[in-house]
């Protein structure tokens, strides 16, 4: 039997989350630029082909939308901080993020996607704080874990844990070009999409 998100296909591009259609359910990605949102959308999806994977900080300029089902939705929101692009289009990302997450009723969950290795930042500190204020569903995941080195991840995730204030035991801890991880985030994606 096929797992629920391997059937994902990419749906739409959109700069402003009041044109989107509104869909049963959803599920949002952010974090900052770079951070590997759309790796982890290719690593739970199975497919490396389904979302664009750059090393150029930026390049989601857009709300991406992925179907996993009809009417069940998988969000990559454009990264925030730094971002090649044009200044009043960097400028306008935060809002349109702040937007989306805080306007949307069908959003099930947002994953606040951090780096393993450098660990928060202010601006993902910030975004946590916020999402607390609003008593937005939330998770928070610990990417790239393979730059961290197998024997230092334990630790790691407990010193990220301590950072934002929450117990490690919740933190996802992955890496999407390993797979480490990726089987119990992808349990929570289909949990929260109700597939």
């Amino acid at each position: 039997m096929k797992e629920p998100l391997h059937g994902a296909r990419f749906l739409m591009a959109e700069t402003a989350h009041e044109r989107l259609p509104v869909p049963e359910r959803e599920v949002a990605f952010v974090g900052r630029s770079n951070v590997g949102k759309s790796s982890l959308i290719c690593a739970l999806t199975d497919n490396w082909k389904l979302a664009r994977v750059s090393k150029t900080p930026g390049q989601t300029r857009a709300i991406n939308v992925y179907e996993a089902r009809k009417n069940r939705w998988m969000v990559d929101l454009p990264g925030y901080g730094y971002a090649v692009g044009p200044a009043r289009q960097r400028n306008y990302w935060p809002e349109m993020i702040g937007r989306y997450i805080g306007e949307r009723a069908t959003l099930a969950r947002v994953y606040v996607v951090l780096d393993a290795e450098t660990g928060p930042g202010e601006i993902d500190l910030s975004m946590l704080a916020w999402l607390v204020e609003k008593n937005i569903p939330h998770r928070v995941v610990g990417a790239k874990t393979d730059k961290v080195g197998g024997s230092r991840v334990g630790h790691r995730r407990a010193q990220i844990a301590e950072q934002i204030g929450r117990p490690a035991n919740e933190l996802f801890f992955l890496s999407a070009k390993g797979g480490l991880g990726v089987p119990a985030l992808k349990q929570d994606v289909i949990a929260a999409l109700e597939l």
